[in-house]
């Protein structure tokens, strides 16, 4: 009865720590929005790579983004970090480019960037046998 008790408690625990990760994960992909998008699509616009370069090496070091890459109107394609194959440790998330200018919106490409699970499953992992 006491081992269905602690296993119970440990799967409990491993759930709600699971949904802190993930409401972290959540939170870097809103601060991405918020902090670095502007600046983007604005190096992508003024075609300003140095700057662009900056922008997207600052969203690499967000916790847990493994890849981060700009593509533009023409297909261009600009990226830093591991590009890795598909796997189930990982997710890509793309966000249109947006530059306004004198009362116009046009998309004027699109940011994808690669979040890594891995970490999370392993310190997920690893709280199972200090449980």
């Amino acid at each position: 009865m006491s081992s269905l008790v602690t296993t119970v408690i440990t799967l409990i625990t491993l759930r709600f720590d699971y949904v802190q990760e993930i409401d972290a994960v959540e939170r870097t992909l809103k601060m991405l929005q918020v902090s670095y998008m502007d600046s983007v699509s604005r190096s992508l616009w003024d075609l300003n790579q140095e700057q662009l370069q900056v922008g997207l090496e600052g969203i690499l070091r967000l916790p847990n983004i493994e890849f981060v890459e700009v593509r533009d109107e023409q297909g261009k394609k600009t990226g830093f970090g591991k590009k890795m194959e598909s796997h189930a440790a990982s997710f890509e998330k793309e966000f249109p480019l947006i530059y306004s200018a004198s009362g116009k919106t046009r998309q004027i490409g699109t940011l994808s960037v690669t979040v890594s699970m891995e970490e999370i499953y392993l310190r997920l992992f690893r709280k199972i046998f200090l449980i």
